[in-house]
C-alpha cells in the first residue's frame, strides 16, 4: 500500500459551497491514485453553534477556550454536522469515506493545554484503525475532538491534530 496523504481541511473552506464542492472533486481524484486520511477542523460552525447556544467564545493565544459546555458543541459539531457531512458529500463518488473522531479506537490521547480548559493537544497516537480502514480501502473523514487519559473528550486544534498524524 502506499503511503497515505494526510490532508487538512478548516472549516472556513467547508462554509463556502464551491470551494467545498472543488475540494471534494480533488479529494476523490487524489483517492484514486493513492490512500488519502482527511482530518477536518469547523471552527466558524463551531462559533455558529455557540452563538446560537448563547455560549461566550474566548480565545487565548489564538486557542479557544473549552469549557465543558463548549466542549458539547464542539464534539456535536465537529463529529457530528461537519464529519458526517463531509461524508455525504463523497457517497457516489467512488469514494468510500468513513467518518471518525480521534477518540474511535483510541486514536488519539490528548493532553490538556493549561489554562485552555479542555483543549489540548496530541499526546499520543494509535494507528492502528487508520491502518485497517485504509488497507479496507476506505478513506477515513477524522473530526479532530480525541480523549484524554481517563476518556474525557478534549478539543485539539485541527492543524495540530493532522501534524500528530505524521506516524503514517
Amino acid at each position: 500500500m502506499k503511503r497515505p496523504w494526510v490532508i487538512k481541511v478548516g472549516g472556513e473552506l467547508l462554509n463556502h459551497p464551491v470551494h467545498r464542492k472543488g475540494l471534494i472533486k480533488d479529494l476523490c481524484r487524489i483517492a484514486r491514485a493513492r490512500p488519502v486520511v482527511l482530518i477536518h477542523g469547523g471552527g466558524p460552525q463551531i462559533a455558529e453553534s455557540l452563538k446560537k447556544e448563547k455560549i461566550p467564545i474566548r480565545f487565548v493565544g489564538g486557542r479557544r477556550v473549552t469549557t465543558s459546555d463548549t466542549m458539547r458543541v464542539v464534539e456535536k459539531v465537529l463529529s457530528g454536522i461537519v464529519n458526517k457531512g463531509l461524508v455525504a458529500d463523497l457517497v457516489g463518488k467512488k469514494v468510500r469515506g468513513v467518518g471518525i473522531s480521534g477518540r474511535d479506537g483510541g486514536l488519539v490521547v490528548g493532553k490538556l493545554i493549561p489554562g485552555l480548559g479542555w483543549a489540548g493537544q496530541v499526546a499520543k497516537v494509535n494507528p492502528a484503525l487508520i491502518r485497517h480502514m485504509l488497507k479496507g480501502g476506505f478513506m477515513p473523514v477524522v473530526s479532530s475532538v480525541a480523549s484524554d487519559k481517563n476518556g474525557n473528550a478534549v478539543n485539539i486544534n485541527a492543524d495540530d491534530f493532522a501534524s500528530g498524524m505524521r506516524w503514517l
